[in-house]
């Protein structure tokens, strides 16, 4: 049984009412991993993400806790896998 409350590539929506102010509070984001899968040990509380604008993943965020995030009811393994290779492509040219 997955002990974390999301996969990776699970679309998310981060809350826009956050006690902390970031830029990133009520947009759609790619889930890229918990702090355990990435780094080790026993976070798997915390993911990193990445922001989504118009379709397309703009940046690379960490860490938000499971806590401020919702699953999207749309969910597409296969097209954010291929939004975060284009994302990845495009930072080496």
């Amino acid at each position: 049984m997955l002990r974390q409350k999301f996969r990776m590539f699970t679309l998310v929506h981060i809350a826009k009412d956050l006690v902390d102010f970031s830029p990133d509070c009520g947009v759609d984001a790619i889930v890229g991993g918990t702090y355990s899968q990435l780094y080790g040990g026993n976070d798997i509380k915390n993911y990193q993400l990445y922001i989504l604008k118009n379709g397309k993943v703009v940046n690379l965020v960490a860490w938000y806790d499971e806590e401020c995030l919702t699953k999207l009811p749309w969910q597409n393994k296969d097209w954010a896998e291929e939004a975060l290779e284009d994302y990845h492509m495009k930072e080496e040219k």
